[in-house]
């Protein structure tokens, strides 16, 4: 993964304490690097790490504009095809497949979940905003959860923003899922381009083998 030298948004140090503490701990000058058996260390919320692993806690800090850049790529390709007097409908199988398996192979997890990539210029909101929203706009029932076995400080009020953060980052621990909802997130997005370019919500007819948690266009 190749990365700009920009540093990601604020918003996942907020959700990566150990992102956080390393970079309090660089910046700090009461903690200083040691040097322990001929190799410089960082103590990071007690726990002693490498230079290594410090680059690595960095580069994944870093906005992975070869992603944005893929993306932004193919969104313009969809957008002619859609412009193209006789275009097909929305292809979904083939767009999650373009998705998944080329445009976020190889892709900084964390810049897909936390920066925005919906815009070259890295304008707009970003997957975690969005399934903040959205879960913020839902009930427990739509999320097939039974409110009586949800443990909520503030149970009359709904999902409230705290506790859309909360089961975002909840969801977001399983890395196999996050897959999907980031495949049916940017899958989404270029179908709603498509279809305004083309002027029309239809879709091909979904493959009954193509396994996708977005069928019928539903995302997180």
């Amino acid at each position: 993964m190749q990365s700009s030298g920009v540093m990601s948004n604020p918003e996942r140090f907020a959700n990566d304490p150990k992102a956080l503490g390393m970079l309090e701990a660089l910046t700090d000058p009461a903690k200083p690097m040691k040097n322990v058996d001929g190799e410089l260390v960082l103590e990071v919320d007690g726990e002693t790490m490498n230079m290594t692993q410090v680059t690595k806690t960095l580069e994944d800090s870093m906005v992975d504009v070869d992603f944005r850049s893929r993306y932004a790529d193919n969104m313009a390709k969809f957008v002619q095809v859609a412009g193209t007097e006789g275009s097909a409908p929305f292809d979904r199988a083939t767009t999650e497949y373009i998705v998944r398996d080329q445009i976020m192979l190889g892709a900084n997890m964390q810049s897909m979940i936390y920066d925005p990539h919906l815009s070259p210029d890295g304008s707009g909101e970003s997957f975690y905003s969005h399934l903040k929203h959205v879960l913020e706009n839902s009930t427990y029932g739509d999320l097939g959860i039974d409110a009586a076995n949800v443990v909520d400080d503030t149970p009359d009020s709904g999902i409230t923003a705290e506790d859309a953060e909360q089961i975002a980052n909840e969801l977001l621990k399983d890395e196999n899922l996050t897959k999907q909802y980031l495949t049916a997130y940017y899958t989404n997005k270029i179908r709603d381009q498509y279809n305004a370019v083309r002027g029309s919500q239809e879709e091909e007819p979904p493959d009954n083998n193509w396994n996708s948690q977005s069928q019928g266009g539903t995302t997180p």
